[in-house]
């Protein structure tokens, strides 16, 4: 499992293999969240993190210093002033070497911890997809054109679906690496060459922008990243208003009763009935 980031400042940077403690440590959906925005948009501050992904600012400062913590995330001093601190992710990605090792740590948080890794993933990556079923007719056609939604079936072996997953890495690394080349001339991307947010598998096909140090401040045409931000944001919201409506049919659902409570009720109804029928015929028949 690998998670990449895709700026051209990133190639020099190594790869993270997670191990047990690392990976508890990553393992929250904001500090996901945060290392991912990082490896995407480049170096922000906790004020521009919170704005992007609609968290309070206190959050995630307080993510960000657990995160640099276990050496994740570092501040970036040549940014940084005496009020605002600037952050960056001091890798260029994650991978986990070994799922089934960790899968069978005998520490049930650890277990925990990859599971809600996966999920966060994977939730990811349909959130993107879903971003950009909602906003391609804003695209150019071209990458309209470019762009594919695919699915295939194979029946395969472990081994050569061990074999399919190292080629598919290979295949995507030459892809990293030929975009890099092409665009290290440039620097400043024209709108065609920011590529739609596309997944494959647990990586992230992405281009390799070359930027010099005040386009990384200030990224190139910012209305495409707009776009798609804000459909991210749009998603998001979505979801905490489903909770919220959630928390709220809980709280305003009548408690169920209780089995014995009825009994009691159906119980005194019914003696409260026979005594107005015993009641009614001793009137009756006393009556002259």
């Amino acid at each position: 499992m690998h998670c990449y980031g895709h700026r051209m400042t990133d190639a020099r940077r190594p790869i993270r293999s997670l191990d047990p403690r690392s990976l508890r440590a990553l393992a929250h959906p904001l500090r996901i969240r945060i290392l991912d925005a990082l490896h995407e948009y480049g170096p922000a501050t906790a004020s521009r993190l919170a704005d992007r992904l609609d968290e309070s600012s206190g959050a995630t400062s307080y993510h960000l210093r657990q995160l640099a913590a276990h050496d994740f995330v570092e501040e970036d001093t040549a940014r940084g002033t005496a009020r605002e601190r600037w952050w960056r992710a001091t890798q260029r990605g994650t991978r986990l070497d070994d799922i089934g090792e960790i899968d069978r740590h005998p520490d049930p948080e650890v277990r925990g911890a990859l599971s809600l890794l996966m999920h966060e993933t994977a939730t990811r990556h349909a959130r993107d997809l879903n971003t950009w079923l909602g906003t391609m007719r804003d695209w150019p056609e071209e990458w309209r054109e470019a762009s594919d939604l695919s699915s295939f079936t194979l029946r395969l072996t472990p081994e050569l679906a061990g074999e399919l997953n190292t080629r598919l890495h290979e295949l995507v690394e030459s892809y990293r690496e030929k975009a890099c080349r092409r665009r290290a001339g440039r620097a400043r991307p024209r709108p065609s060459a920011l590529l739609p947010p596309r997944r494959g598998l647990t990586e992230s096909v992405r281009p390799c922008l070359a930027r010099t140090p005040e386009a990384s401040v200030h990224p190139p045409h910012p209305e495409i990243r707009l776009r798609l931000a804000r459909g991210h944001a749009a998603a998001l919201r979505r979801e905490a208003e489903d909770r919220r409506l959630a928390r709220s049919a809980r709280r305003t659902a009548p408690p169920p009763r209780r089995v014995g409570a009825v009994r009691r009720r159906v119980g005194w109804a019914l003696v409260e009935a026979g005594l107005r029928l015993a009641l009614s015929g001793r009137s009756a028949t006393t009556a002259p």
